[in-house]
């Protein structure tokens, strides 16, 4: 009876550790692969042990190989856009805040908002034509910041356009 509980203990190892293989192919983070495991009735025991084998440098590995896939999505946002919605979808794929943080740290963004401000900013002037010139100004350029732009690049198109 006693091995009967020792066969099923160690299936459940052996099916925690496939499944953490085959997240982490997916490219999911531990937190993911954790929630997955307990959705599958495994027990916390197990989870835990499975889950020391997905080192932290497994994690920053993977984190890796998605931004490479990601970060070009994200280049018609400002910079600070492209962190936050890069650093939502890592979150969302359950790798840790430490590991999220230490690889946004280390990644160089590009911007390509030239024309993404130009788009905005001409929706905004069109928005508030009706106000004086102060309150339109003001009203444009909170709502820019509000959407990520640098206050120089927005200071700069205000000067330029009204």
């Amino acid at each position: 009876n006693n091995t009967f509980a020792i066969f099923f203990y160690l299936n459940d190892e052996a099916f925690a550790s496939y499944y953490l293989g085959y997240y982490q192919k997916m490219n999911k983070g531990p937190n993911y692969i954790k929630t997955k495991l307990f959705e599958k009735k495994i027990d916390k025991d197990t989870i835990s042990k499975c889950l020391l084998e997905y080192t932290l440098e497994d994690e920053i590995e993977i984190i890796a190989l998605v931004l490479e896939k990601i970060k070009d999505k994200y280049l018609k946002f400002p910079i600070k856009k492209q962190k936050e919605k890069i650093q939502a979808k890592l979150m969302r794929d359950g790798f840790t805040f430490s590991a999220v943080n230490s690889a946004l740290r280390d990644l160089k963004l590009e911007e390509n908002i030239s024309e993404t401000l130009e788009k905005d900013f001409g929706k905004l002037k069109k928005k508030y034509q009706d106000l004086d010139q102060k309150e339109k100004k003001d009203k444009i350029i909170q709502n820019l910041l509000r959407k990520g732009y640098e206050y120089s690049s927005i200071k700069k198109k205000v000067e330029e356009e009204l």
